[in-house]
């Protein structure tokens, strides 16, 4: 089966495209348009009734969430975290669920700032700035080890050419420009 994923470039996407390129599984990228307003359509709201991106078509039916279809791939596919019955299970899912709740929530207030404080380009700027303040890669020596050896794998670069995603997608992200549809 060929899977389709409905992405938005340099979306929580990202994440799930990559575990696809990793295990080599067939998928079609279909283009949510967010300057359309694509993901409030009704036949996007039918695989997700939240509207937001991304969802994962499978025989099982639309997944949506990114953490569900990640933990749906690594079980459904294996080798993209400890198996069930593994010892490890248990710091996998913490760590995969505190991303995706916690994490991903800052972040998207950092890229979404209207959507949170309203269109005052003044209010945004300092919602931005004081949120970018809050992490430092170069603090964590681990996390930035493995950042440059996720950046080496063949799965990244196939979505750098693919999103435009720029040589240290991880390490020193910069806005992307996608081929297709927008990044913001």
């Amino acid at each position: 089966m060929t899977y389709v994923i409905h992405y938005a470039p340099d979306n929580a996407v990202l994440i799930i495209r990559l575990a696809l390129e990793q295990r080599g599984l067939p998928y079609h990228a279909q283009l949510v348009d967010r300057a359309a307003q694509a993901q409030r359509a009704p036949a996007y709201l039918a695989l997700n009734p939240n509207g937001l991106i991304p969802v994962l078509e499978t025989p099982q039916g639309p997944l949506f969430e990114t953490a569900a279809i990640l933990l749906w791939l690594g079980d459904t596919h294996g080798g993209l975290g400890p198996a069930p019955q593994d010892n490890p299970r248990g710091d996998y899912l913490k760590w995969l669920f505190f991303v995706a709740n916690t994490l991903h929530s800052a972040l998207r207030m950092m890229f979404y700032p209207d959507k949170y404080i309203g269109p005052d380009a003044a209010d945004q700027a300092a919602l931005r700035t004081g949120l970018r303040g809050w992490f430092d890669l170069s603090a964590t020596p681990a996390l930035l080890a493995l950042c440059k050896q996720l950046e080496a794998l063949p799965c990244t670069a196939a979505l750098q050419a693919a999103e435009v995603l720029g040589a240290t997608p991880f390490t020193a992200p910069v806005y992307p420009d996608p081929p297709h549809g927008s990044a913001t």
